[in-house]
């Protein structure tokens, strides 16, 4: 009687971990759809006053970001877009 019960118990974890792992592909489209190559830009006072977008952080990596006004005007190297660091930071969003 116990070992039916354990084989009963073992067959539903069998189907609830190969549903489990179907569910993951729809779940990892979305993420690598919603994934930009972007590089992080810090901004200073002086980045105006000398006409430079400011200080990169890093190389361009894929990241998710939804708000538009996290990203600056112009491209980085690779035409990776440029996500403002402070922004980020001001409204507390980590990508």
């Amino acid at each position: 009687m116990a070992m039916k019960i354990l084989q009963r118990l073992s067959q539903i974890g069998i189907v609830f971990a190969i549903l489990a792992f179907i569910a993951t592909f729809p779940v990892r489209a979305n993420y690598a759809g919603r994934a930009r190559l972007s590089v992080r830009i810090e901004r200073n006072n002086s980045d105006s006053l000398f006409g430079t977008a400011g200080t990169p952080l890093g190389a361009a990596q894929h990241y998710i970001v939804d708000d538009p006004k996290a990203y600056l005007e112009g491209e980085g190297k690779n035409k990776s877009k440029l996500r403002d660091e402070n922004y980020l930071k001001a409204h507390k969003i980590y990508p």
